[in-house]
């Protein structure tokens, strides 16, 4: 199933503006993805799909930033942001068109650092996008990239409960997203080895025990506190494979 861009990106941003709980999610992404950054001196940095958010805004230590960004309202957002600061590279489509077309910015560039979150599960063809991103690696290049985990904690207790018939089935959020077929840890590990990556670090983020509308019901109405959100954050060191988010930094193989 080929993805529509822009209704995904008017999707999110509805979701975004209405403080759905992805907005919390985006908090404690951002949160992970900075200190990874931060742990492996990351300075010319790709970012392919921005979202509402660019990493820019959150992580000032960038020396060059490039940002691929193929969704019109999520491209021109970053635009805005972006006003005036002359080391940042913006690009209008989607990574694989753009390295096909030849664009300089990306092919006569040597990032430091690539990411690539939360994409491979909702890409039509998530071995051309790896295989296209593969290009843009030299010798000393990290690739972070992370999914959604199909066996997250939330996923987990809807099949034991009968909620759900079986684990790679996906949630009605995740269809108006019009995800893909989901990926676990085995198997993203498998399609990056497959592009001669190796792994040198992999975990998920976030312990996530219900689905994004019941974790907004349960903030809304004082159940739970910010604080146990802080918490849930935490559980990843004794839960490492149950986050809502897989993740795993590579480099090219020597």
């Amino acid at each position: 199933m080929s993805v529509d861009i822009e209704k995904y990106g008017e999707q999110y941003y509805k979701d975004y503006l209405n403080e759905d709980f992805e907005f919390k999610m985006v908090y404690y992404r951002k949160k992970h993805v900075i200190e990874l950054m931060t742990k492996y001196h990351a300075r010319k940095i790709l970012e392919i799909g921005c979202g509402m958010d660019p990493i820019f805004l959150a992580y000032p230590q960038y020396e060059q930033m490039t940002i691929v960004e193929p969704a019109t309202i999520m491209y021109e957002s970053a635009v805005t942001h972006a006003k005036d600061k002359k080391n940042i590279t913006l690009i209008h489509d989607f990574v694989e068109n753009s390295i096909e077309n030849g664009v300089g910015e990306l092919l006569n560039a040597e990032f430091d650092f690539i990411l690539c979150l939360g994409l491979l599960h909702e890409v039509a063809d998530p071995k051309k996008l790896l295989e296209c991103v593969r290009k843009l690696c030299h010798k000393d290049t990290k690739l972070l990239v992370s999914t959604r985990n199909p066996k997250s904690m939330h996923l987990l207790l809807a099949y034991e409960a009968g909620i759900i018939p079986q684990l790679d089935v996906l949630s009605e959020r995740a269809k108006s997203l019009q995800q893909q077929q989901p990926l676990d840890m085995e198997h993203m590990k498998k399609l990056l080895k497959c592009y001669n990556l190796d792994i040198i670090e992999e975990g998920s983020f976030f312990i996530k025990p219900f689905a994004h509308s019941q974790m907004k019901a349960l903030l809304d109405n004082g159940i739970i506190s910010p604080k146990v959100l802080d918490g849930l954050d935490n559980m990843t060191k004794y839960l490492p494979d149950m986050g809502a988010e897989i993740f795993c930094v590579t480099k090219p193989s020597a």
